[in-house]
């Protein structure tokens, strides 16, 4: 027969070496396995650890841990694991490069043990706060993806990674790396981009295609075929006797007359007579948390530096160009009068912007 074994008597030392233990676990641990760590005066089986710590749950010192599967045994802890759960799952998301699917968190989240169920409700407890946005999967058959960024901005890094590693690319390229995003959305992001001078748009250039790329086109190649057929006109003149200055005149006016002052004279004067504004201290005088990314509304900042509207939207778009600004679009212009439209930065393309921001890490 069996000898019968008493429960074991607990010292105050006892107890809190075995609360101890449980601080000291990365995560939630089951008392069974709990007890062949401990390092006590005695050997201590399940059946005597398991009141303990419900003693340390009931006197909120500890936290129970629902079992991993039906058949599974409770855990014990000493933070409250949906908490800690939360914590984590937001910084790993803060982190991230990229949104993640709820798997690809329960994975980074191993140190938890816990289940894609577990891990799907916290999510959907945060995106209803606006903590943790939800993306549209990158397949037909693929899971959702959460993110503490939007799909904007999930769209704008997949465009400039693209451009930047491969170069020009048509937008169907474009699209492509944006997996999973309506048209819409990344409609509106490139347009943003381009209203930024963040992206340039190509125009064709014989039969390829339109591209969009980091820098401006290169003019040489789209004014080749014009200067070889330029070259044989000028040669015909100049055979037929035509003076050369007659020739000449007759080219800076064709070039004036598409657009581009001859030389650089009305340049300069221009670059000379806009006043010397320095629109970042600007934004930072009117709004004491521009350096954390706060909106600052165009028409307060062009009241402020009293600039004629032409030059106060140029130097805007100039600054969102040389990537320190960030630019805040009106979602439906054509609602708003002329009059208030006319208050609103403008790229002369249809785009116009309520407001701009610093971006962040500007020195």
């Amino acid at each position: 027969m069996a000898k019968k074994r008493f429960p074991i008597a607990f010292t105050d030392e006892d107890r809190e070496a075995i609360l101890r233990s449980v601080q000291m676990l990365p995560g939630p641990q089951a008392a069974s396995a709990l007890a062949k760590n401990l390092k006590l005066s005695c050997r201590v089986r399940e059946a005597d650890l398991v009141p303990i710590l419900d003693e340390f749950v009931a006197a909120g010192r500890l936290h129970e841990v629902a079992p991993q599967s039906p058949k599974g045994k409770r855990r014990y802890w000493h933070r409250d694991i949906r908490m800690a759960v939360r914590e984590a799952l937001l910084e790993t998301l803060q982190s991230s490069d990229e949104p993640l699917t709820c798997r690809n968190l329960v994975r980074r989240l191993s140190t938890f043990k816990l289940s894609e169920p577990d891990v799907q409700g916290i999510l959907s407890v945060c995106v209803s706060e606006g903590r943790v946005h939800q993306i549209p999967p990158a397949t037909r058959t693929g899971a959702p993806r959460y993110w503490t960024q939007g799909v904007a901005e999930l769209v704008r890094r997949s465009i400039l990674k693209t451009l930047e590693v491969k170069g020009p690319q048509p937008e169907v390229s474009l699209k492509k790396s944006a997996k999973g995003v309506s048209d819409t959305s990344f409609q509106d992001v490139l347009q943003s981009l381009i209203a930024e001078r963040c992206v340039w748009r190509y125009p064709p250039l014989g039969k390829s295609k339109i591209l969009f790329g980091r820098t401006p086109p290169a003019p040489g190649p789209y004014l080749q075929e014009l200067g070889s057929k330029l070259a044989s006109v000028v040669g015909g003149l100049l055979a037929a006797g035509v003076p050369l200055d007659d020739v000449r005149r007759a080219l800076v006016q064709l070039v004036e007359g598409a657009g581009i002052p001859f030389g650089a004279t009305n340049y300069k004067h221009e670059m000379m007579a806009r006043p010397r504004v320095d629109l970042i201290q600007a934004i930072r005088q009117l709004e004491p948390g521009a350096d954390r990314g706060a909106l600052v509304g165009a028409c307060d900042l062009r009241r402020a530096v009293q600039m004629e509207k032409t030059q106060f939207d140029r130097t805007v778009l100039e600054l969102a160009q040389q990537g320190r600004l960030s630019l805040h679009r009106h979602d439906y212009p054509a609602g708003l009068s002329a009059a208030e439209r006319d208050e609103l930065v403008t790229d002369g393309n249809g785009s116009y912007y309520v407001g701009v921001a610093l971006r962040r890490g500007l020195l």
